[in-house]
This record gives structure tokens, sequence and C-alpha cells, in this order.
């Protein structure tokens, strides 16, 4: 799957081992601006993209929809709004979500599918101004998800 400026990346190979795939997915060029972090003390680093396990995608993701939902909120406060009562209740979580699903079933073939790997940096998603990138990689697609969250 090619994206602006992400180049052609690599297949990932059909085997279950997840450290054979992320060593082919580390030799192909990195997403965008985004570097790989190379060695496990550089995995807290800023900016870099680290690799995401099943329970730790879902946990940046679970902390990244409560980050939107409190932003809303306090813009909706710093406007004068009424905040929305549901608090998933307002676009930026739904399209988030919507994106988010969309692009899981473009790389695995199937909604819902599973994915073989997973990486993120600037996750979860603070609203900072300092950006954010998921990578999603499946059987032969990957899908790289890039947020400006600045103002």
């Amino acid at each position: 799957m090619r994206g602006p400026d992400h180049g052609e990346v690599p297949a990932l190979p059909a085997s279950a081992d997840p450290e054979a795939a992320d060593a082919v997915f580390r030799a192909g060029p990195p997403p965008g601006e985004w570097e790989f972090a190379q060695t496990p003390e550089k995995e807290e680093a800023a900016g870099l993209l680290r690799r995401l396990a099943d329970d730790g995608l879902e946990a940046v993701l679970a902390d990244s929809e409560s980050a939107m939902i409190q932003d809303a909120w306090g813009l909706a406060a710093h406007w004068g709004e009424s905040p929305p009562e549901d608090p998933g209740d307002h676009l930026v979580h739904w399209l988030f979500g919507e994106l988010l699903d969309t692009v899981r079933a473009e790389v695995t073939g199937a909604p819902g599918g599973a994915l073989r790997l997973a990486y993120g940096a600037g996750l979860p998603l603070e609203l900072a101004g300092d950006g954010a990138c998921l990578v999603l990689g499946g059987p032969e697609r990957t899908g790289v998800i890039e947020i400006d969250d600045g103002y």
C-alpha cells in the first residue's frame, strides 16, 4: 500500500513469527518523517515509532479516545458552549474511530481483521501539538495514519 511520501512498504512474511515480520518491516523505508526506535532504551523517546503489542495498541487507542473527549469538553468550555451530554457524542472521536476501522479493514482485508504489527509515536494522543503516527501492518498491506494536532 502506498501513501503520500511513504514509498513502497515491504510485504510481511507469511509466518506467524512477529519478530521476523518486525525485522522485515523495520528494514524498509520509515513512514514519512517518522523513524523507528532501534533499541529498547529509545522506545520512550518522543517522536520515535515503537512497536505496540495487541493490548498496547488497544490501551493507547482507549487513552487517545479519552484525551479527545477531554479536549472537546475543554474547547466547549473555552468557547462558552455546553459540553455534550454524552462524552462520546462529538465529531472528532467519531471520525477517528471511523478512520481507524476503515484503515484496519483495508490493511487486514476484512472489517475487524487481525493486525500483524502496530507501531505508534506520540501515542496516546495528548493533543499537545506534537503530532502522532499510527502504523498498522497487515498480511500484505500497511496503513499509516498521521495526526497533526496543532491548532
